[in-house]
């Protein structure tokens, strides 16, 4: 990874660190979303402040639906943070009566992608209609 790369996956790194500690997540809840091999709940505080996340398929397939996330939140409450921080902690019908930030914790990648699809149109379209050829 060369200086210019190294230096945007430190500042990814320290965003999604922010918005998973904006949303109200404890270390320990952000260690059960991000899944990091070999990372405790003692050791995340160095992604927030040096350490950038490794290079990880499975953890980029994450960070892209957070950020997914986070889009989709300002979309829908485009005045207001805090309605968008208020809906992850409310239960949501569509996500069998649960908070989305609970279904994020305890469900992986699955997890991840339900919360979207709710906020998410054209991505929950998308996933609805794959493999199914175009009209």
């Amino acid at each position: 990874m060369d200086e210019l790369d190294a230096g945007y996956r430190l500042e990814l790194t320290r965003s999604i660190m922010n918005l998973l500690m904006d949303w109200g997540l404890s270390p320990r809840d952000i260690v059960n979303v991000l899944e990091i091999k070999g990372v405790s709940v003692r050791h995340i505080e160095r992604y927030r402040r040096t350490t950038p996340f490794p290079e990880d398929p499975a953890l980029d397939e994450k960070i892209e639906h957070l950020v997914g996330i986070s889009e989709g939140l300002r979309t829908a409450y485009p005045h207001s943070r805090q309605a968008g921080k208020n809906w992850l902690q409310k239960p949501q019908p569509r996500l069998g009566r649960r908070a989305p930030l609970a279904v994020i914790v305890n469900e992986g990648l699955n997890g991840i992608k339900s919360v979207r699809a709710e906020l998410d149109c054209a991505f929950a379209w998308d996933q609805v209609n794959k493999g199914f050829p175009a009209k």
